[in-house]
């Protein structure tokens, strides 16, 4: 299960004693908060998913667990958990389209999230479309297009393993022959940012690169790939690919 950044903050901050204040460098205002704050969230890194919403004066954040929620009174730009009380404070500032919450006794505590359902492509967040089926069909191939064509890095290959998380079908198959595509031209990028990734959620792209799916969407065979990691210089990732490659298990579909 997937903890909540509001569990996660909870956990850092719970014991550590705070004083109520306002922050002078923040100047926003309580509407603007409320309307930037109500919706849904990705923390950075984890892609744990929350949801904020009022009920008054009082903020609710609901984890993608149904069994915890818990409520925070927003007093100007700081956030207290309610049953806390001046414990647990954290300053809200936005930079962009993310928000930080950062603890009032301790600013180099500081967890950040993004708009849930975005990528960033260009440098720019897009939102994406809410479903999968045939009338959003075109806007799925544009966002892929979209993305596909920026340079591929590290931060790239982040936002088109996030992508997975929104699609299935068609347009998840649009995104494996893509990708399988690109890693034909930059394996060792990819099997460099496998190497390295430590994201929470499932790696869906080393899945298609190490998991035998060459016969549906493109992919190198397994034994390719193989020689790609031989190829590699650094012997701590080849050994830690090699591993990961022999601990995958061939599945092919017709």
């Amino acid at each position: 299960m997937k903890k909540s950044l509001c569990f996660i903050v909870s956990l850092l901050l719970i014991f550590m004693s705070c004083k109520e204040k306002t922050n002078p460098n923040h100047p926003v205002t309580a509407s603007s908060i409320r309307e930037k704050l109500q919706g849904s969230w990705n923390s950075v890194g984890d892609d744990a998913y929350c949801e904020l919403y009022f009920t008054g004066d009082s903020v609710i954040w609901v984890d993608a667990s149904p069994e915890r929620t818990d409520r925070y009174e927003l007093r100007g730009d700081t956030l207290c958990m309610a049953y806390l009380g001046d414990m647990m404070q954290n300053i809200i500032s936005f930079v962009g389209d993310t928000l930080a919450l950062t603890d009032v006794s301790d600013p180099t505590i500081s967890i950040k999230y993004l708009p849930f359902g975005t990528i960033a492509i260009g440098g720019k967040r897009v939102m994406l479309p809410n479903k999968v089926n045939d009338k959003s069909e075109k806007e799925w191939k544009s966002v892929i297009s979209d993305l596909s064509h920026q340079p591929l890095d590290s931060a790239a290959l982040n936002e088109w393993n996030k992508l997975y998380l929104f699609v299935d079908g068609a347009v998840a198959d649009n995104v494996d022959y893509t990708l399988a595509s690109l890693y034909k031209k930059n394996p060792g990028l990819f099997l460099h940012w496998i190497a390295a990734y430590t994201g929470a959620n499932d790696n869906k792209i080393q899945l298609g690169v190490f998991g035998g799916w060459e016969e549906t969407v493109g992919y190198p065979t397994k034994a390719a790939v193989k020689r790609d990691v031989s190829r590699m210089k650094n012997q701590t990732e080849k050994k830690l690919l090699n591993s990961k490659l022999n601990a995958v298990k061939i599945k092919c579909w017709a």
